[in-house]
Order: structure tokens, then sequence, then C-alpha cells
């Protein structure tokens, strides 16, 4: 099985579907194309091809992807268990649509710096995603609303590590953490940017000794 790396290449829309189209990538298990230029034709042209069956992880950070290249990516046979897609701009039609891939099996997910606000981070609190183990949304236009949503969630049940840093939260985001039932596997929580009440974050870590929060970056 192979894993593809052309982070460094900077492949086009064009070239990466010449590489996608050839039997010879049905071995491979993972797909860098971080800060490629293939925008959603890209994404398009891994969608058509039969020979993703085996891909589990995708990069496609910084790559000019939109809602359109999300989509098309939902439906492609790929059973996706990490994909980073963040810097694009992905927003919740987008988000909507990757929560729904049927084949995909998501335990790494990244969406850090995409548009999704707090309606994406309620589709991610209650979306089917059971054996998600990491979650980055940093910068993604989040509220309070949005941050209590996802640290509230009851469906996460295996998250281990979430990145929340530089959004909009208040003092008082931790809240939802005091019920042990939300986010039950939570070890990490990174809320850089974020000026959290101490009385609160103690009464938290009373709650789970095992949770590391860390506020700096």
């Amino acid at each position: 099985m192979a894993i593809q790396n052309f982070r460094a290449q900077k492949l086009d829309t064009a070239q990466l579907a010449e590489i996608v189209g050839k039997s010879t990538f049905a071995s491979t298990i993972a797909l860098d194309v971080t800060e490629s230029p293939i925008g959603d034709g890209g994404l398009s042209a891994l969608a058509a091809s039969p020979h993703t069956l085996k891909l589990k992880a995708l990069w496609v950070d910084k790559t000019g992807v939109t809602d359109k290249g999300a989509q098309a990516l939902a439906s492609a046979q790929a059973p996706l268990e990490e994909l980073y897609i963040g810097y694009n701009k992905v927003g919740v039609v987008g988000l909507k649509a990757l929560l729904g891939m049927s084949a995909a099996r998501f335990q790494v997910l990244r969406l850090s710096f995409d548009p999704i606000g707090d309606p994406g981070a309620a589709l991610l609190a209650t979306a089917p995603l059971g054996v998600l183990e990491r979650l980055d949304l940093v910068s993604t236009g989040l509220t309070d609303a949005g941050g209590r949503a996802v640290l509230g969630s009851t469906t996460l049940a295996k998250l281990d590590t979430l990145d929340l840093s530089h959004n909009a939260l208040s003092a008082q985001v931790l809240e939802p953490l005091l019920d042990p039932a939300h986010l039950p596997a939570l070890k990490t929580l990174y809320l850089g940017g974020s000026t959290l009440d101490a009385d609160l974050r103690r009464r938290v870590l009373a709650v789970r000794p095992n949770l590391v929060i860390n506020t700096d970056g």
C-alpha cells in the first residue's frame, strides 16, 4: 500500500486528475496535496476516480476548496479516517455533505480556518462521529453558542483532543464540561486566545482530573 506525498509539488487540477485516474492509485492509503491549487475541480476528480477504495487519509489544507468541492468529495467511496480540509472556504453546506459521507469513519477531522460558524459546530455536536478522536476547529467563526454546543456533545463519545483556539468564546464556555456525560473521553482541550473563569476551570478539572486545558498560543 502507498502513501503519496505531493505537498512540495503544488499540483494543479489536471495533474491530480491524472494521478488519481491511474489504476496504480488503487493501492494508495494516504494522499497529501497540501497547498496545491487543485480547487474544487481536484476534489471532483478524486471523487470520480474508481481507485479510492483504500484511501484512508487525505490532506487538502490550503487548496482553494469551497462547499462545492466538499460536496464532491462526499460522493467518493473512499473510507476516510483522517481528513485535513482546513484553511479553505468550506462552510456549513460543505460540512453537512462531508458528515453524510457514507464510506467515511472519521477519526481525525481538521476544519481549522474554515467558515463553518456556530451552525457548523451544532452539526458536529450531534453528528454520527462515534469514532472521532481529534477535532480541530481553530478560528472557524465560533461564538459561545458554537463552543458550548461542541463541549456539550454526548455523541462525540471518543473525542480525545479538541482545538477551539482563536474563536470568540467567553470565560464561561467550559460550563458544559461540568457534566461528565459531555465529551466523556476528552483529555486535551486547546483554547488558545481565550480567557477562562478561574473558578469554573478549577471546578471542571475537579470533575475531570485527567483533562489538560491549554490556553497558550
